[in-house]
This record gives structure tokens, C-alpha cells and sequence, in this order.
């Protein structure tokens, strides 16, 4: 079963996969120099920015559908803000993921693709820091949670020792 609402459970996801690219973009890029097969060392970032770009989908999708029940405890500018950020993240990833595809080009296209790569995933780690930074403030600041939160259920008494009767 899935949780609801679903969005706190998957946006770190894309968070990690981003700060996972340029590490990640950067050691294929110094291994394929030294072992001249780029295209067959592309693989893993390739793979990597498709997770990221789904992740960030799912992120947002789900972001979407807390919308409405967030916007009832928190002011709507301050989530528009939020989403804005996200999308921003999401332009960022489909370049990235068009600059992962020509990284498997050869010659020099395919070249310059990985080293723009490696500068997208760079913006792509600012964008989803602000995003996260302004959906962490959502949360901790200003009680977006607690458009999900449960009345407290009634504790029954209880009789023990530091009772006195």
C-alpha cells in the first residue's frame, strides 16, 4: 500500500539522485579519458539521470495532488514558489537527459554532450536544493504537515506507580 498523501515519502529521491550526477558524471568522464572508451563508460550516469527524471516526475506529480490540502493551513504564494522550483528542476532534468543521450554520440559531439553534462547536473543539484529548501521550510516553518496531521486520539488513564491514591 502506498502512503498517503505520497509526496513526503518520494521527493528525497530525486534530491539524492542529482547530488549522485555530478560525482558520478565527473569520475566517468576522468576514467573514459584515461581508458578511451567514453560511450562504454556513459552508461552508469545515463542511468543515473533516468532515475533522477522519473523520480523528479513522481515528486512532483504527487506534489500536486497535496495541492489543494496543503494550500487549507498554508498561503498558496508560498507553495506556488515550491512548485515553480520544482519545475525549474524538471527543465534542468530533461536537458540533462537529452545531454546523457548525446553523451553516447562519438567524436567531439559526443565529447562536448558529457562535459555539458557534467554543468547541467550542476544546475540541476542548485535547483533541486532550492526546491528542497523551500519544501523543507513548507513543512518545518510554515505546518504544511499538518494538513495531514490526526487529531491526537484520547490516552486512556493510566494507574501505575506515580499514581496516588
Amino acid at each position: 500500500m502506498l502512503p498517503n498523501p505520497l509526496h513526503p515519502a518520494v521527493v528525497h529521491f530525486p534530491i539524492a539522485f542529482a547530488f549522485l550526477l555530478p560525482p558520478t558524471a565527473l569520475v566517468a568522464l576522468l576514467w573514459s579519458a584515461r581508458a578511451g572508451k567514453p560511450r562504454a563508460i556513459w552508461w552508469p550516469v545515463a542511468a543515473l539521470m533516468l532515475l533522477s527524471l522519473v523520480s523528479g516526475v513522481v515528486a512532483l506529480k504527487s506534489g500536486e495532488a497535496t495541492e489543494d490540502r496543503v494550500e487549507q493551513v498554508v498561503a498558496k504564494r508560498l507553495i506556488h514558489e515550491h512548485e515553480e522550483r520544482a519545475e525549474g528542476f524538471m527543465v534542468a532534468a530533461w536537458i540533462g537527459l537529452a545531454l546523457a543521450a548525446a553523451g553516447f554520440l562519438k567524436g567531439r559531439l559526443g565529447a562536448a554532450a558529457r562535459w555539458a553534462f557534467l554543468a547541467a547536473a550542476l544546475v540541476m543539484v542548485a535547483q533541486v536544493t532550492w526546491t528542497g529548501k523551500l519544501g523543507g521550510a513548507l513543512v518545518y516553518e510554515h505546518g504544511a504537515a499538518s494538513a495531514y496531521a490526526r487529531p491526537a486520539a484520547p490516552q486512556p488513564a493510566v494507574h501505575g506507580e506515580d499514581n496516588e491514591h
